[in-house]
C-alpha cells in the first residue's frame, strides 16, 4: 500500500506506546513528516509530539504541532491539565510554540500621526515607547535588536538598551494583541534570536507599506515597458504620501533617516510621472507635480526640467525663461553643477526668446518627439543598449528608460519590436 500504509502503522503504534506509558525512542522522529497529518487526527498526533518531546525529541516534536497548527493547541492544553507533570510540561512548552493568528484585522498608519485600529477601533498605546519601536519596525519591517535599542535609546549603553526594549516589546504585544494568551507566540512582532520582524499581510495593513508596494510596482511596470499602468502606481504613492510622515518622531536621528529617504522616494516618483503626464499633453498636472517632487528636493534636477518642459508645452515660455534662471540659481547656492540633460533644457528655452508663447509640440506620434527622444531611438535601433545609449548622451540608464517610455506612450507602441517595426514603416527621414 506504499508509504502511507507504513507511516499509518508507525503512528498507531507510537499512539498506542504513548498511551500505555511504553514511550516512544529517538527513532519514532521518522514521524516528524508533512504526510503524518494526512493518515492520523490531530488529537493523536498532538499525543505522538508531547510523546516525542519527553523522549527528548523536541525537534521532532515542535515540526509535527507546526504541522497539524493553531488546532493542536486546544489539544495540547487538555493535556497540560490532565497528564502527569513530565507530560503536561511538554504540552505547555509546544503550547507557546503554536501560532494563533488574530481574531481581528489591525490597521497601522505612520505616514500622519501614528494610529493603530483592531477590528476598526482606535487604540490608545500602553506607554511613549511602544509607538515608536512600531513605527520604527513597520518602515523597516526587520531590524536587529542591537539597531531597535540604539535606535530608541541611542544615549544608554547596549545592556540597559537590552533591558528596556525587552520591557518595551512585552508591552507592545500586548498592544497588538490584547486577546494573546499568556506564554502564546506573539503574531505580529516576531522575534527569532537577534532579529525583530513585524509580519504584516491581511492581519496587519501598513500604510508605509502600502506606499513601498506601489513604487515597487511601478517599477516593475516600467521594466515591463506599461508607462500608462506605472503612471498609476506612481500616482496612487503621491497621493499616500501627501501627509507628513512621522511628526511626532521628527526629532528621532533614525525617523529623521527614513523620512530623507521617502522624501527622495517621492520626488522621484512624482518627477516620474510628471514626464509620463507631459508625453500624454497633461501639463498643468505635470506641473503641479514638479512643485511636489521640488518641494522634497529643491535641487533635483529632473523635476526642474520636467517644469520647464511643462511650461514649454503650455506656451508659458517667459515663465519657462523664468524658472529656468531660478533653477540655475538654485544650483549655485547649493554648490552643485547643472548635468549636460540640464544645460541643453536651460539652453532650449531661452534660445525661444520672450515671446510669451510658443508653437506647442504634436502630442502623439513621431512629429511629438523631442530632440533627446530621437537621439535615444536612433541609438536604440543603432543596437545599442540602454547604459551605451546613457554614455553616449550623457544621462543616467534610468533617463533613458524614461525617454523610451514617452516615446512608447507618443508612438502607441510596447515594445522595441514593435518601435523597428514603426520606423521601418516611417523609413528614412531627410
Amino acid at each position: 500500500l506504499g508509504r502511507r500504509h507504513t507511516l499509518s502503522m508507525q503512528a498507531a503504534s507510537a499512539v498506542v506506546r504513548s498511551r500505555s506509558g511504553g514511550g516512544l525512542h529517538a527513532g519514532d522522529a521518522v514521524l516528524a513528516t508533512e504526510l503524518l497529518r494526512t493518515v492520523i487526527p490531530v488529537r493523536w498526533g498532538v499525543e505522538v509530539a508531547v510523546a516525542l518531546a519527553v523522549a527528548g525529541q523536541t525537534g521532532a516534536a515542535s515540526t509535527i504541532v507546526a504541522l497539524y497548527g493553531p488546532p493542536s493547541r486546544d489539544w495540547l492544553e487538555a493535556i497540560d491539565g490532565e497528564s502527569d507533570t513530565t507530560s503536561a510540561e511538554a504540552a505547555r512548552s509546544l503550547a507557546g510554540e503554536v501560532l494563533v493568528s488574530p481574531s481581528q484585522n489591525i490597521s497601522l498608519s505612520v505616514i500622519g500621526p501614528l494610529s493603530l485600529s483592531i477590528g476598526g477601533r482606535s487604540t490608545v498605546p500602553p506607554d511613549d515607547r511602544s509607538p515608536e519601536l512600531l513605527a520604527f519596525l513597520a518602515t523597516r519591517l526587520t531590524a536587529t535588536r542591537g539597531d531597535a535599542g540604539a535606535a530608541l535609546w541611542p544615549a544608554l549603553d547596549s545592556e540597559t538598551r537590552e533591558r528596556l526594549l525587552e520591557l518595551t516589546l512585552e508591552s507592545l504585544h500586548q498592544w497588538l494583541e490584547p486577546e494573546r494568551r499568556s506564554g502564546q507566540i506573539p503574531w505580529f512582532v516576531r522575534c527569532n534570536d537577534n532579529l525583530l520582524a513585524l509580519v504584516t499581510g491581511p492581519e496587519l495593513e501598513v500604510d508605509f507599506q502600502k506606499l513601498q508596494t506601489h513604487l515597487d510596482d511601478a517599477a516593475e511596470s516600467f521594466a515591463n515597458h506599461a508607462p500608462s499602468k506605472a503612471l498609476e502606481q506612481l500616482l496612487a504613492a503621491i497621493e499616500l504620501s501627501s501627509i507628513e510622515l512621522l511628526p511626532q518622531f521628527s526629532g528621532s536621528s533614525w525617523a529623521t533617516a527614513t523620512i530623507r529617504g521617502l522624501k527622495d522616494q517621492i520626488a522621484n516618483a512624482a518627477t516620474r510621472a510628471g514626464e509620463l503626464l507631459v508625453a500624454l499633453g497633461k501639463c498643468d498636472e505635470a506641473a503641479s507635480l514638479s512643485a511636489t517632487a521640488l518641494a522634497h528636493d529643491s535641487t533635483l534636477q529632473s523635476a526642474w526640467r520636467l517644469r520647464i518642459d511643462a511650461l514649454r508645452a503650455m506656451g508659458a515660455i517667459d515663465e519657462a525663461r523664468d524658472v529656468a534662471a531660478l533653477f540655475l540659481r538654485t544650483l549655485r547656492e547649493a554648490n552643485k553643477e547643472p548635468d549636460s540633460t540640464t544645460v541643453e533644457a536651460v539652453r532650449n528655452v531661452t534660445s525661444l526668446g520672450r515671446t510669451g508663447h510658443s508653437t506647442r509640440r504634436s502630442t502623439y506620434g513621431w512629429e511629438s518627439l523631442t530632440r533627446t527622444e530621437e537621439d535615444v531611438v536612433t541609438l536604440l535601433l543603432g543596437g545599442r543598449t540602454n547604459r551605451r545609449i546613457g554614455v553616449e548622451l550623457g544621462i543616467s540608464p534610468r533617463t533613458v528608460e524614461t525617454h523610451l517610455a514617452h516615446v512608447y506612450d507618443k508612438l502607441g507602441i510596447r515594445t522595441r519590436v514593435e518601435l523597428a517595426a514603426e520606423a521601418a514603416r516611417r523609413g528614412p527621414q531627410t
